[in-house]
């Protein structure tokens, strides 16, 4: 894995743990279009749910992370 990569899942951590709820309360993923897959594909609220995305620097970074 990547510096960048592991960067990027250190975020992921701390921000599920900052928000709270349980592990599988959480979706992680990957999306060509991410706010799509968020906000149609899965109904998350821009508005009222805790939600965040990364963009991966490589496709086998991003199916690791």
């Amino acid at each position: 894995m990547s510096d960048i990569a592991q960067q990027i899942l250190d975020e992921m951590r701390k921000f599920m743990v900052g928000c709270g709820g349980t592990p599988d309360g959480w979706f992680v993923g990957i999306a060509k279009d991410p706010r799509k897959k968020l906000f149609v594909g899965h109904n998350v609220s821009e508005r009222f749910d805790a939600w965040m995305y990364r963009q991966a620097p490589s496709y086998d970074d991003a199916i690791v992370i």
